[in-house]
């Protein structure tokens, strides 16, 4: 006997799945952002010695960044926890995060 799909669940796994991929990217954008910004804050005039001239770091901006960064990744982890929760049923591989 042949197992029906679950299209319902297929469906869910579906739009959680583009929604993680979607979300990685923006994490990986903001991310990529973040650090443009942090390194112009670590260039200077003078090599060893004190700097005549500083480029102005705007830390307000970095900290607004970074806050928005961390919502990006909440949503994303938990798109993944949802698309997750569908893989076996309808025979997707889970999505693994490393550290």
């Amino acid at each position: 006997m042949m197992s029906e799909t679950n299209y319902e669940a297929l469906g869910r796994y579906t739009a959680a799945k583009e929604q993680a991929d979607s979300l990685a990217q923006e994490r990986h954008n903001r991310a990529a952002e973040i650090v443009r910004m942090l390194k112009g804050a670590s260039i200077f005039s003078g090599a060893c010695t004190p700097a005549e001239t500083v480029i102005r770091f705007y830390h307000s901006e970095v900290i607004k960044k970074v806050e928005e960064l961390a919502q990006t990744n909440v949503r994303l982890e938990t798109m993944i926890q949802e698309a997750n929760s569908y893989a076996t049923e309808v025979g997707k591989p889970q999505i693994r995060i490393i550290s």
